[in-house]
């Protein structure tokens, strides 16, 4: 995983879809029995309508799925949203592992978690929400998970066979971590410091005025955030006895550390059979890309190595997944293939033989846990939503568990291909073609670029804003992307000790920024050999990194009719003051220059407002309420200077949009936009007028540079990929 860039896909790629219908009931929890109905075109209400199980991204770093203490059955939550009342639905389910088995909810309700993650130090609530894993009682009858009433998070103990439900925690903060104790007698929960000392410590520091110090972040808040690591509070929960909740601080050690964004893992894993142990292990620690080998004990207290090529990585790719099977052998998940684009699953028994490949996909498989009747796991397709699977530990052979979504099976979806190219330093890149489901051979579409993870299902790129299969109804083609790995993997070993230190070498020249660019560009032209796109009308969208990619390449090329980002910008003003001091720090420690005019030459390459009278891609902007502050100087530059810019600012929300009204919002003006710039389209609903006066205001003013006046429509700079290795060059549009 791109590490550079943890902090975006902590929280955008994680980003919580939306499910429900336009009056979603929380009854429909679970699919009907009925067979779907006859093949029609998708809408957005079927994306909305989706039944999600754990988060819908391609790196999630824990599983949704509680097996039982027999290995028998399963329990998850299902969640869904309702965006015409912006509420999210949720019910706990047990499911019996074995063909055929129907589900059973065994409790139901319940408000969104959206974690608190620790960035830069600072506090930060997150726009996704929470993996809430249910975690089982020893002896199988209960289940404990989080569940969150009236805005606060509490532990609730469930019977397995739903005949009760009740909370066992109490008080007014929220609970963030629990686990049973062995004898299932008592739960130890860790809960945050309690929020009323907190409250009355902002408060008295209010009376005098806030200095203004490296917790602000202006952007987000004009009150200062709290520091991390925040406190927390253990208890012991005496389930059926008369003390039934007291402080406990020393059994804080019987949980797992909570993962903060912060913590910059080097993918190194481990699991347990009993007292023997397989884990991954990095050669020289000190040494961020020294390669990460796969141990195990062999069962006589005796290390022992896997020596085979499959067992190696390194900290950005390699082993995702470790397991002890029941037979006593070892399973482990392992990206390969061009540009680690597939996963294979391996069988291994330490110390006799060489690990053995039991099957290889393009499709996503996340959150997988052994249980008496296989590996169970998540398994996403390009064209499938989420189904959970058992994988057979001995053939590798699949087979079916349960469709959340069976429904999505009658739906007309485009046609998807995988492309493969190579950006111009070399790295092996891909992304998936998807064309409308009634292309017909010689037809050229419109091309949207979605960005900037392409493993799974095609949804809506990082943090589901840019909705690929709607695209595609409507007529378009869309690229999907992977972005490449970061620059420096390909400068060989070098003395980074960590990420931080690596992201200096990338930040050079924007050189990492160039090699994504040079990769965007040749998968357009990689589409463009097919005949399937009009090179014309090319729109470009981002979220988070991926915007920054926008960001970039609209300075830079003359490639694209439209774009809509949904994160802004990377620029001076952005970065270097309205971020606060702690986010200007660690910039100026990767080489960003000040927010002074000094740092013109560095800013030059990627700022939008300097370069604002040379930029001629209509711009829409939907962005959350804490960070448009970040785009003023933009979006006022370019105003200026008379172009099409549109920005929508979206109240009470993080990186990653988490209410369900505003995510369908987002998807609708998303749909709008590319269909009046790249297709002259106007929606004739009513309720939309304004919308289409403001940007037919913004057309008929539109102020062209003198460049792109100049430039004939059909002119291209052929050797841009090189160009962008080495220095910015001007794409034109052909």
């Amino acid at each position: 995983m791109r590490w550079s860039r943890c902090i975006c896909w902590i929280a955008c790629l994680l980003a919580m879809s939306f499910g429900g219908s336009a009056h979603a009931s929380c009854d429909a929890m679970l699919p009907a029995l009925e067979k779907p109905s006859k093949p029609r075109a998708i809408t957005a209400d079927d994306l909305i309508g989706l039944r999600d199980i754990g988060v819908p991204n391609a790196l999630a770093v824990d599983s949704p799925f509680g097996i039982s203490p027999d290995g028998g059955h399963v329990a998850f939550v299902i969640s869904r949203a309702d965006a015409a009342g912006n509420v999210y639905c949720f019910a706990l389910v047990v499911l019996a592992l074995e063909k055929g088995a129907a589900p059973r909810i065994v409790d139901q309700g319940g408000e969104p978690i959206r974690p608190v993650l620790s960035v830069r130090g600072l506090l930060v609530k997150q726009g996704y929400l929470s993996i809430n894993r249910p975690i089982w009682s020893p002896d199988g009858r209960w289940l404990a998970y989080l569940r969150r009433d009236h805005g606060v998070t509490q532990v609730w103990r469930v019977a397995s066979d739903g005949s009760k439900a009740e909370p066992v925690t109490s008080g007014s903060s929220d609970v963030e971590r629990f686990a049973w104790t062995s004898n299932g007698k008592s739960l130890i929960a860790a809960r945050a410091a309690d929020r009323d000392i907190e409250r009355e410590a902002r408060d008295h520091e209010a009376l005098n005025g806030y200095a203004y110090d490296d917790r602000f972040v202006p952007s987000a808040s004009s009150k200062p955030l709290e520091l991390a690591p925040r406190d927390a509070i253990c208890q012991r929960i005496i389930l059926d006895g008369p003390d039934r909740q007291r402080t406990a601080p020393e059994e804080c050690s019987a949980l797992s550390p909570k993962l903060v964004a912060d913590t910059a893992a080097r993918a190194i894993l481990q699991a347990r059979d009993g007292l023997r142990r397989v884990w991954t292990e990095q050669e020289d620690p000190d040494q961020l890309t020294s390669p990460v080998h796969l141990w195990a004990d062999d069962g006589h207290g005796h290390r022992v190595r896997c020596e085979s090529a499959v067992c190696d990585g390194s900290v950005e790719a390699g082993v995702e997944g470790l397991w002890w099977s029941r037979a006593g052998e070892v399973l482990f998940l392992k990206r390969q293939g061009w540009g680690n684009s597939q996963l294979g699953l391996y069988r291994w028994r330490p110390g006799r033989s060489a690990p053995k490949r039991l099957l290889v996909t393009d499709d996503l498989l996340m959150g997988c846990q052994i249980s008496r009747a296989g590996l169970l796991c998540a398994r996403d397709a390009s064209s499938k939503p989420r189904r959970l699977v058992l994988i057979d530990t001995k053939t590798g052979a699949s087979s079916l568990l349960f469709d959340p979504n069976p429904e999505f099976a009658a739906l007309e979806l485009g046609h998807v291909t995988r492309l493969r190219w190579r950006n111009a330093i070399g790295f092996e890149c891909y992304g998936d073609l998807v064309l409308p489901p009634d292309h017909r051979p010689g037809q050229r579409h419109p091309l949207i670029i979605v960005q900037y993870v392409t493993r799974g299902f095609l949804r809506g790129g990082t943090g589901d804003e840019y909705p690929i299969q709607l695209f595609a109804a409507r007529g378009y083609a869309v690229l999907s992307v992977q972005a490449p790995p970061s620059f420096y993997e390909s400068l060989g070993k070098g003395p980074w000790r960590d990420f931080r230190d690596a992201e200096v070498e990338d930040m050079k020249d924007w050189r990492d920024r160039r090699s994504i660019f040079s990769s965007l560009v040749e998968g357009i032209h990689a589409a463009e050999r097919l005949g399937v796109v009009d090179e014309k009308r090319i729109g470009l969208t981002g979220l988070s990194d991926g915007a920054t990619t926008a960001q970039f390449a609209l300075v830079n090329s003359r490639l694209f009719a439209a774009a809509a980002i949904s994160s802004c910008c990377v620029d001076a003003q952005a970065m270097m003051i309205y971020g606060g001091p702690r986010l200007a720090k660690d910039r100026r420690f990767k080489g960003y220059a000040d927010a002074t005019e000094n740092g013109t030459k560095f800013w030059r390459p990627i700022s939008l407002a300097l370069n604002a009278q040379q930029i001629d891609t209509p711009i829409l902007m939907q962005l959350p309420d804490e960070e448009f502050l970040g785009a003023i100087d933009s979006v006022t530059a370019l105003q200026d200077a008379g172009k099409p810019v549109s920005l929508y600012v979206f109240p009470d929300e993080n990186h990653s949009k988490w209410q369900p009204a505003h995510r369908l919002a987002v998807y609708t003006r998303n749909l709008d936009w590319f269909d009046f710039w790249l297709k002259g389209e106007v929606d004739p609903d009513p309720s939309k007028r304004d919308q289409y006066l403001r940007w037919q205001k913004l057309r008929d003013t539109w102020r062209r540079s003198p460049v792109a006046m100049m430039r004939a429509p059909n002119e291209v700079h052929d050797h841009a990929c090189a160009q962008a290795s080495t220095s910015a060059k001007v794409i034109t549009r052909r």
